[in-house]
């Protein structure tokens, strides 16, 4: 029979739980007895220029609007801010992508809080995200599943007997580092979900799915030498498709 190569191997990664591409959505939580001041956001690793505080939502909203606008590596209106009271503002993506939202310095900039709460958090309640091919970049993928185990053996038996009590994952990929638009949006921590196909995305082959927690990522950056990003972490709950499953389609 003639023999599988990894030549065809194609694999895809979405970020946040569940199959299905969806919006990343934020909550913004301000102080409620702010008066003023500046604060700003990071998005992807990108900076936005002082944006300054208001009371009145409305003008809030457009402040931070224009702002996110005004970053290289979003477009107009790509996220958006809404919301009528400080404490549960909700920052929406229009497009089916993941976003590393945080704020600058922890807010310091903002005055006049007789609380001791935090002058701004901000909690992703929706992680978004579209599958990503990841094949064009993939130098080399390996799983490993693993048994725990707890003896059962009887007093009165002589010889030792166990029972499996949970199943493990474990996994690893090997990226050629390129100028992906998603590479800022990888790093420990994540969870999304993994697809590998063993001779590419063709219905009736053989692919392995799974939720995944990404728990390790780095660089090699060696002499004259392609650039790699590793990624490794764990199975999240049981197999959506375990290995060797057949793939029968979207």
């Amino acid at each position: 029979m003639p023999r599988i190569t990894s030549a065809k191997t194609y694999a895809e990664f979405k970020h946040g739980r569940g199959a299905d591409p969806q919006p990343h959505i934020a909550q913004f939580v301000f102080n409620d007895t702010l008066t003023g001041g500046t604060f700003r956001l990071r998005v992807n690793g990108e900076e936005t220029a002082d944006i300054t505080f208001s009371d009145t939502e409305a003008d809030l909203i457009t402040a931070v609007d224009a702002a996110l606008d005004a970053l290289a590596g979003l477009d107009a209106g790509e996220l958006a801010m809404t919301g009528t009271d400080l404490v549960d503002m909700t920052l929406t993506s229009n497009v089916n992508k993941f976003y590393r939202i945080e704020s600058v310095s922890d807010a310091e900039a903002l005055t006049g809080a007789s609380t001791n709460d935090a002058h701004l958090t901000i909690n992703t309640t929706q992680i978004g995200g579209d599958w990503i091919a990841l094949s064009a970049d993939m130098s080399e993928f390996s799983y490993e599943e693993t048994s725990e185990t707890t003896d059962v053996t009887g007093l009165s038996q002589l010889e030792t007997e166990m029972l499996v009590v949970k199943s493990n994952a474990s996994f690893n990929l090997s990226l050629y580092e390129a100028n992906q638009d998603w590479s800022p949006q990888i790093y420990s921590g994540i969870e999304g979900r993994l697809r590998v196909f063993n001779e590419g995305k063709v219905v009736g082959k053989k692919y392995l799915e799974m939720e995944v927690l990404l728990e390790t990522v780095s660089g090699t950056t060696p002499d004259h030498d392609v650039l790699e990003k590793e990624l490794s972490g764990m199975r999240q709950g049981a197999w959506i498709a375990p290995p060797d499953s057949y793939w029968k389609g979207s």
